[in-house]
């Protein structure tokens, strides 16, 4: 037991120094920026992967990360507010919403929580195109500064590689916490979860509120390092491909959420040469790895492969 903590401590060792010296052995700038890209991807996945944990499948997580990257932006550009006054009221704005919208939406269930939530999208994309005096109209939000201070894309890589770490801590250890139990219990039995005490209710609306927070936080950094946004970054098409990074790794899991972040981003950068394909493609990935990995990349028994690796060697 000593040498898995050792061993699993030393393996989170060597990831933070891999991923914090990128910058010193890659000067291509287009990794850089796919590297910012997986950073900001990892949060979108595993704050969705907290609400996935209770067992609501939201096909508007691209509402709350298109909410606080208009905020953030608007107060930049037409208020001159600093970044990182704009970046902490894009997270409450979206955390606000959030609340309003959960308090109405969560006591649905099933494909009734889902429509509603594809509704809500498409309703926030609506009031952005309509709006053309506050959020721009269809072209959007232009000429966006950059967080003060942060100028290069290296610089830019370590300001989110720093928010996704913070990120992956608050929500893995929610996921591993009592907070993390009641979630999975929500899932699987909230039924019993009412009989013994719990307001699942209260409950779905924190879990909830937390969740779109970091989503919009996140939304925040991706308008500043992009410039531009537009109400067609943040559609369904968003919603959907997040949905697809947390179904690779496991529904549910965090730690799986990020793994298919990564891994489906870098994926989708090597097949964005085939245009309209990429889209099947990732349908018929996501498919075979349903069928052979039902719990995801998260499910895969790392020890036990070592094992008959090691025994491969000895025969």
């Amino acid at each position: 037991m000593i040498k898995f903590k050792i061993r699993q401590l030393l393996l989170v060792f060597v990831a933070l120094v891999g991923v914090f010296t990128i910058p010193l052995w890659i000067e291509n700038l287009y990794v850089i920026h796919l590297s910012i890209m997986v950073c900001l991807n990892v949060v979108f996945a595993i704050s969705l992967a907290l609400i996935l944990k209770m067992g609501n499948l939201s096909l508007g997580h691209a509402a709350y990360i298109g909410a606080g990257a208009y905020t953030s932006s608007m107060l930049a550009v037409k208020v001159g507010l600093p970044f990182w006054l704009t970046f902490y009221i894009a997270g409450i704005a979206s955390g606000l919403i959030a609340f309003f919208i959960g308090r109405i939406t969560l006591g649905l269930r099933g494909i009734y929580f889902t429509i509603t939530t594809f509704g809500l999208t498409e309703v926030f994309r609506s009031i952005w195109i309509a709006f053309r005096g506050t959020f721009g109209g269809p072209s959007g939000i232009m000429n966006i500064p950059p967080p003060p201070g942060i100028e290069t894309k290296v610089q830019f890589y370590y300001l989110a590689l720093i928010f996704m770490l913070i990120s992956f801590f608050v929500f893995y250890r929610l996921s591993k916490s009592s907070f993390g139990l009641l979630c999975d219990g929500l899932r699987f039995n909230w039924l019993l979860e009412e009989c013994v005490g719990v307001d699942t209710s209260r409950m779905k609306t924190i879990v909830f509120v937390i969740a779109c927070t970091f989503a919009g936080l996140g939304g925040s950094i991706l308008a500043h390092y992009l410039g531009h946004i537009s109400p067609s970054i943040f559609t369904m098409f968003l919603s959907t491909e997040i949905i697809v990074y947390c179904a690779i790794g496991g529904l549910g899991s965090i730690l799986g959420g990020a793994a298919g972040a990564v891994f489906m981003t870098v994926l989708g950068e090597m097949l964005f040469g085939v245009g309209f394909f990429r889209s099947l493609i990732f349908g018929i990935f996501l498919i075979g790895v349903i069928i052979i990995l039902p719990g995801g990349l998260a499910s895969i028994n790392w020890n036990m492969i070592g094992r008959l690796m090691q025994k491969r060697r000895i025969a």
